[in-house]
C-alpha cells in the first residue's frame, strides 16, 4: 500500500514547475500603450530541462519583432540598450574535459561559439537570449507559446538562469545577422521576476537568479502607473572587495505623501501580475533588513544604509524579488508601490550623498556609544580647563589638594592708561590730537 501511495503522489511531486514572469510596458518613446505578461516556466528537477514561453501581449505593432531575454533586469532607461544590455550571453567557462575513443583529450572548438553566436532556435549556434522573432496580429496583439531547448536558458542554473534579466520585443524584425539580429531598439520590455506560486509550482517556487558571475548589483525600479505616482529607483552594491561582506543600499523615490513614514519591505516574489497581498511574506536574509522610509515636505524620499552581511553573503537571493512601500509605518498598512528588483548594470549608480546612519547598531549600543562620547569629552573638557587654571566651581579638593574651589589669580598690574583712567585722575589728553 505504502509503494502505492508514493506511485501516487510522485506524479504530482515530479511534475511540479519553477515559473518566472515578466509584465510588459511600452518602452519610453513608443506611443502605443502595452500590456501583457511573457511567462517562462521549467521542470523544478533539471535546471536544463526544456523552457516553455507563453506570449501574451497587446498594444504592439503587426508584424514580425525580435524577441529576446536581455542582459541585466536594469530598466532605468527603455528607449535604448544603455542599462539592459544586449541579448544574454553567459560568460565562457572552461569546458568539461572528454576524451576521443584513442584517449586523447578534445576540447570542441565551438565551445564557446555556441553561446555567443547570434542566431535562431532551435539552432545549437545562438545566444541564450535569441528566441527568434514574434508575429505580431493587426490588431496588436501577440498570444503564442512555444518551447526552447538545448540547454541554452534556465531558471535555476548558477549559469543560465534568467531570473532579474529583462525580456525585450523590438521595433524590427530579427533579421539574423551578426551580431544581434538588427532588430531595431525597444518597443516593449519587461523584468523577470519570480512567480508566485500557484498549482503548477506548489507551495515553493524554486526559481533563483544566477551567481556565475557573482552578483555584485540590483536595481528595483519604481515606475508610476495610472494607479501610483511613486517612482524612482533603489539600487544595492557589495562593497566587495574594499569592503567584504558589507552592502550598501540606496533609493531615490518620488510621488509620496509628504512629512510621511512608510513600511518598506521587500517580499518573496517578483510577480506583478498578482495584487500585491500576493507578493508573499515579508523577505529578509544576509541580515539585510529594511524597514522605514521617511518622505520630506515635497514627497521626496531618500535611503541610504549600510548593511553587514553575514560571511560569504550576497544579493543573489534578492534578484527576482520585490521591494514594497506601504502607505503607513507599519506592514499592515496598504501596499502602495512595488518594484522588482533586477540585476543591475555593472556601472549602475544613485547620488544619494553619505549615508546618515549604519544599520544594524541596536538601539542599546548606540545608547552606549552616546553615553560613552559624552563622558569623554566632559573629562577632555575639563582636563583643558584644569591645564589652564581657570575657575571650576563645585570641583573642590578633587581637582585642588589644598581644599580651595577656585584659583585666585592676581590681576596684572596697572599700565599708565589704566591708572589716568581711574576715579578723580585728571582726563586723558590724546597725543597729537588737534
Amino acid at each position: 500500500m505504502l509503494a502505492t501511495m508514493i506511485g501516487a503522489l510522485w506524479p504530482a511531486v515530479a511534475a511540479q514547475d519553477n515559473s518566472v514572469v515578466a509584465v510588459m510596458s511600452a518602452s519610453e518613446g513608443y506611443s502605443g500603450k502595452v500590456t501583457g505578461t511573457v511567462r517562462f516556466s521549467q521542470k523544478a528537477d533539471d535546471p536544463l530541462a526544456d523552457v516553455t514561453v507563453e506570449v501574451n501581449i497587446a498594444g504592439l505593432r503587426e508584424g514580425l519583432h525580435g524577441f529576446h531575454v536581455h542582459q541585466n533586469g536594469d530598466t532605468r532607461v527603455t528607449s535604448s540598450f544603455d542599462t539592459m544590455d544586449y541579448h544574454f550571453v553567459p560568460i565562457c567557462l572552461p569546458p568539461p574535459l572528454a576524451y576521443n575513443d584513442v584517449g586523447v583529450m578534445e576540447i570542441g572548438d565551438d565551445w564557446c561559439t555556441q553561446d555567443q553566436t547570434h542566431g535562431y532556435p532551435p539552432s545549437i549556434y545562438r545566444q541564450p537570449g535569441d528566441m527568434g522573432n514574434i508575429s505580431v496580429a493587426d490588431d496588436g496583439t501577440c498570444v503564442t507559446s512555444f518551447t526552447l531547448g538545448q540547454q541554452k536558458m534556465s531558471l535555476s542554473d548558477p549559469l543560465r538562469s534568467i531570473v532579474g534579466r529583462s525580456v525585450v520585443v523590438h521595433t524590427a524584425v530579427d533579421n539574423g545577422e551578426q551580431p544581434y539580429g538588427g532588430a531595431g531598439p525597444p518597443q516593449a520590455y519587461g523584468l523577470i521576476g519570480i512567480a508566485a506560486p500557484d498549482a503548477s509550482t506548489g507551495p515553493v517556487n524554486a526559481a533563483v537568479a544566477p551567481n556565475i558571475p557573482k552578483v555584485t548589483k540590483i536595481v528595483c525600479t519604481f515606475e508610476e502607473s495610472p494607479a501610483t505616482e511613486i517612482e524612482g529607483f533603489a539600487l544595492l552594491t557589495l562593497l566587495e572587495p574594499d569592503q567584504p561582506n558589507r552592502v550598501r543600499m540606496q533609493a531615490l523615490l518620488s510621488g509620496l505623501e509628504a512629512n510621511n513614514e512608510f513600511s518598506f519591505h521587500f517580499h518573496t516574489s517578483g510577480d506583478m501580475t498578482v495584487p500585491y497581498t500576493e507578493l508573499g511574506a515579508v523577505y529578509s536574509t544576509n541580515n539585510i533588513e529594511v524597514e522605514h522610509l521617511f518622505s520630506d515636505g515635497v514627497g521626496n524620499a531618500t535611503y541610504n544604509s549600510y548593511y553587514d552581511l553575514q560571511e560569504g553573503g550576497g544579493l543573489l537571493d534578492h534578484v527576482g524579488r520585490s521591494l514594497t512601500v506601504h502607505a503607513g509605518p507599519e506592514l499592515s498598512t496598504p501596499t502602495i508601490a512595488a518594484a522588482v528588483c533586477g540585476l543591475a548594470h555593472p556601472s549602475a549608480e544613485l547620488d544619494t550623498g553619505e549615508p546618515s546612519s549604519s544599520v544594524g547598531l541596536s538601539g542599546g549600543l548606540i545608547a552606549l556609544i552616546v553615553i560613552t562620547s559624552v563622558v569623554v569629552a566632559s573629562i577632555a573638557t575639563l582636563a583643558c580647563l584644569y591645564c589652564f587654571r581657570l575657575p571650576i566651581p563645585l570641583c573642590g579638593s578633587f581637582f585642588y589638594p589644598s581644599g580651595r574651589g577656585f584659583i585666585n589669580v592676581p590681576p596684572p598690574p596697572p599700565n599708565a592708561k589704566t591708572l589716568a583712567a581711574a576715579p578723580g585722575a585728571p582726563p586723558v589728553t590724546d597725543v597729537g590730537r588737534v
